[in-house]
């Protein structure tokens, strides 16, 4: 009977075969699904470094435009306050003389 297998022998042998082929088949998905979940992790992971470094050099520039913002501001009022005190200064007598002299002619 050798070489002579009956038509159920070759289909079971061909049954086989095909199981051994998708066996491979489905170790090979297997490993491309284990590959393409594991970059797909890798552009998560990049995509997020670099988004925070972009933020992050975005929160400096932007942090550096507010502090000399707040520089500026503090320089005009400190000048204001300046100004103000000196006519406070210049005006002190006069304003000194008019209340006494409006306290003495009442």
């Amino acid at each position: 009977m050798g070489e002579n297998k009956t038509l159920l022998q070759q289909i079971r042998d061909e049954e086989q075969t095909l199981n051994i082929k998708l066996e491979l088949v489905a170790k090979d998905a297997e490993k491309l699904i284990m590959d393409a979940e594991k970059e797909y992790k890798d552009i998560l992971d990049k995509a997020d470094k670099e988004g925070k470094e972009a933020a992050s050099l975005y929160y400096g520039g932007e942090k550096k435009k507010i502090d000399a913002e707040v520089n500026a501001i503090k320089q005009k009022t400190e000048l204001e306050a300046t100004m103000v005190m000196e006519r406070v200064r210049a005006n002190m007598p006069a304003a000194v003389d008019r209340i006494i002299k409006e306290v003495a002619f009442q």
